[in-house]
């Protein structure tokens, strides 16, 4: 009975070890992460060309960095109208 217990607080154990790490895998960005300026106004992530000295174009307060992932997709030349995660050379 004593071995059975352990037995099975050992698979508990293992299985949330592996959900953990998992759950932390999921969570990575599958393609460039980079950081833009968010206004927190504006609700939005701004371009360039609405930042000025740090600060919102449209409503001038303070912007924040935040982390964002960027995925490239591209779009092959034999067929322009597909879009493909392969480059084209």
């Amino acid at each position: 009975m004593r071995k059975a217990m352990c037995g099975a607080a050992a698979v508990v154990l293992a299985l949330a070890l592996t959900a953990g790490a998992w759950a932390q895998a999921a969570a990575k960005c599958p393609g460039v992460p980079g950081k833009k300026p968010y206004c927190s106004k504006c609700d939005k992530v701004l371009a360039a060309a609405d930042v000025k000295a740090k600060k919102c174009a449209k409503d001038e307060t303070e912007v924040v960095m935040v982390d964002v992932c960027t995925i490239s997709s591209y779009i092959p030349t034999c067929h322009p109208n597909k879009a493909s995660n392969k480059p084209t050379s």
